[in-house]
């Protein structure tokens, strides 16, 4: 029968914590959603927060409820959520009832309601993420909203477990309304965490997936950042997939602050710092100036690495009148550095001579190649899947 208050539903969340009886409780918490939204907001008796006397591990459907009305409650209708309990419901709800919740219900409720407090939000997010979806190469709903929360609070180590295995798979059964928006803003937010973390090779991949989506505003911002990702992984531009679209490759051209300062990389150090200052304003605003100022600080790294392609043995002061710098001692702490990086293959006398060596060839091994292989098989599973769930969906055809 109906329930009239909330004294009334609690016993009834209570009295179906088994998730048979699960599909049931959906039907009877939706009607009481639908027809008196005010009911959730009510305390139980003895004035009494629900949510305290409810067991996350048990009564995860009855919880996202009342969460959810609370905060789609207008302002000061209904009691705040406590990121205690919040956070205990993250690490403890049962990941099967979670599912059975409405519309991105289970993330809704902790993303939205740890916004104001980003800080506390990744550990509690990161648990909700990895019970959620014990896959995590699987994308789901909550993958975007960890990640932003990651960037937005700065703590990017917390997302590398995740950001660092590549989604392969859309988890349509345990994320219905997954949209292609989420694959977009959380290839971003990695990329742009990965960059942070100065994991060079996994933003280029993260950011390249991002900006060869269709054109929006996110795939521009991804194709800034990933031109400077790549000076500083590679050395040079890198060409954009053939498929990135027209808008989004010009980004790259030379008409774009992003194109002229690759141009003059790493070699023309007097060029190069015009295009940078010249075109402060834009890297800033872009929030790319992090980016640019690392992309410079490695440009004598490139120059010289492109010297041992030329070169069998050069002086400390020739490298350096080469590359820019006029204190040997800083040559040899460069060069030295990137010996220790494995950036180049050299020696340095004790005269100051640099005696550079052909790099060791690379061996790779029938279960490496076989790995990046299965690796590239399932990308592209992955985004097929996209593409057709794509094909019916009206947003993405509106937008291309």
């Amino acid at each position: 029968g109906g329930v009239s208050n909330m004294d009334a539903l609690i016993a009834r969340i209570v009295a179906s914590s088994n998730i048979h009886e699960a599909p049931q409780l959906v039907r009877i918490l939706n009607d009481v959603t639908n027809r008196d939204g005010l009911l959730l907001l009510q305390p139980v008796q003895g004035n009494q927060d629900p949510l305290a006397v409810l067991n996350p591990s048990l009564h995860t459907l009855g919880m996202i409820h009342i969460m959810l009305a609370r905060l789609r409650a207008p302002p000061n209708m209904a009691p705040p959520l406590d990121p205690g309990l919040l956070s205990s419901f993250c690490s403890h709800f049962d990941p099967e009832q979670a599912r059975l919740a409405p519309d991105r219900g289970t993330y809704t409720v902790c993303a939205e309601s740890l916004k104001g407090a980003q800080q506390i939000a990744v550990g509690p997010l990161y648990s909700l993420l990895t019970r959620y979806s014990p896959d995590t190469t699987q994308l789901t709903t909550l993958h975007a909203p960890f990640l932003l929360a990651c960037v937005t609070s700065q703590h990017y180590a917390v997302a590398l477990p995740i950001i660092s295995k590549p989604i392969t798979n859309i988890a349509l059964n345990l994320s219905p309304d997954l949209t292609y928006k989420d694959h977009l803003i959380y290839h971003y937010a990695a990329g742009v965490a990965a960059a942070a973390l100065r994991r060079w090779a996994l933003a280029a991949y993260l950011l390249e997936t991002a900006a060869s989506a269709p054109p929006s505003m996110i795939q521009i911002d991804a194709a800034k950042k990933l031109v400077l990702v790549h000076l500083i992984y590679y050395g040079k531009s890198m060409a954009l997939p053939k498929y990135t679209h027209p808008s989004v490759a010009r980004i790259a051209s030379a008409s774009s602050p992003y194109g002229a300062f690759a141009r003059t990389y790493p070699a023309n150090s007097q060029n190069m710092m015009a295009v940078a200052e010249k075109e402060q304003a834009n890297f800033g605003n872009d929030g790319n100036f992090g980016l640019l100022k690392q992309a410079i600080a490695r440009a004598p790294r490139w120059q010289i690495k492109r010297l041992t392609e030329t070169y069998l043995t050069l002086g400390l002061a020739e490298i350096g009148q080469s590359v820019g710098i006029d204190d040997a001692e800083e040559v040899r702490r460069v060069v030295l550095s990137m010996i220790e990086a494995r950036e180049i293959n050299a020696t340095v006398s004790a005269d100051g001579t640099v005696a550079f060596e052909d790099d060791p060839p690379v061996s790779v091994t029938k279960t490496q190649m076989d790995a990046v292989l299965s690796r590239a098989q399932a990308q592209e599973k992955m985004l097929r899947a996209l593409e057709k769930e794509m094909a019916v969906s009206k947003e993405y055809l509106s937008k291309v």
